[in-house]
């Protein structure tokens, strides 16, 4: 569809070449993208015949686009978020599926570097010039932003701890109502209050879901630590992208994955209880 090979209008890009997607934005269609790969990736191993085929065909493929997007913050989400995921998931871990993932990552990563180079590659060597060497500049303008909304907060105190309201941050301040950091916009318009609950529930979900890898079959944990390297690796990517559209589905996803995990959880008590009642 990039390619208008038939051109289905789903996978667009901006003027400067950089592919933003069906949500029309580069940053956010990144940021689904690294939550969705993991995932893919995971099903792919856990299937087997065509279905394996078929995901691990997806997985190459975003893993494609997710380099046509050029967001740097994505690049960095995935790369952190994967390495720290798999740190929690160590006991659970393969060292043979971590060789044979890192080949196929490197496969498909120089695949699309290439492809980005050939396509766009002056939006790619723009992405990765350093700006002068400014902090600035390396963060294309992003630290400009995020000392506006700092020192906005700074002129009334009281608001670092319940924030300055709902949507807020559009009216203020206005730079596109876009921080480009979803933590700090959090904080902006919630304050400490409402970004300590949503840390909560994100650190909730990371740790439910380290501590029921060991109710989860063999069979089902590739999908498992899959999920939680794609939502590790969208909380590290926050810290530079503003998410708006994509949280119905990723949430769907996070709800569907984690109903799995219950179930799983609630199957290996069960047996482990008749165990019991056997001995």
């Amino acid at each position: 569809d990039h390619l208008n090979i038939p051109n289905l209008g789903i996978i667009l890009d901006r003027a400067d070449g950089r592919v933003t997607g069906p949500l029309k934005e580069v940053n956010q269609y990144g940021s689904i993208l690294i939550f969705m790969i993991p995932v893919t990736a995971g099903l792919a191993m856990a299937s087997s015949g065509v279905l394996r085929f078929v995901f691990g065909l997806g997985a190459g493929l975003a893993g494609l686009l997710l380099v046509l997007t050029v967001s740097r913050g994505s690049y960095v989400g995935l790369v952190v978020g994967g390495v720290v995921a798999l740190y929690l998931a160590r006991d659970h871990v393969r060292k043979e599926s971590i060789i044979k993932g890192a080949f196929i990552v490197a496969a498909v990563l120089t695949i699309s570097v290439v492809a980005l180079l050939i396509l766009n590659p002056e939006g790619f060597l723009k992405k990765f010039d350093l700006g002068g060497g400014t902090l600035d500049g390396i963060s294309s303008g992003r630290v400009d932003v995020w000392t506006r909304l700092l020192t906005m907060m700074s002129y009334r105190p009281w608001s670092f701890v319940t924030g300055y309201g709902w949507n807020s941050y559009r009216l203020l301040i206005g730079i596109y109502g876009d921080p480009h950091n979803s933590y700090l916009l959090y904080w902006f318009n919630l304050g400490l209050i409402g970004l300590g609950l949503y840390a909560f529930i994100a650190g909730w979900v990371v740790k439910f879901t380290v501590s029921s890898l060991r109710y989860i079959r063999e069979a089902t944990k590739p999908l498992v630590i899959g999920f939680m390297i794609g939502f590790i690796a969208l909380h590290v990517a926050m810290f530079f992208v503003q998410i708006y559209s994509p949280w119905p589905f990723i949430w769907a996803i996070t709800g569907t994955i984690l109903r799995v995990i219950v179930d799983e959880r609630r199957e290996a008590m069960l047996v482990a209880t008749l165990q019991e009642d056997e001995d």
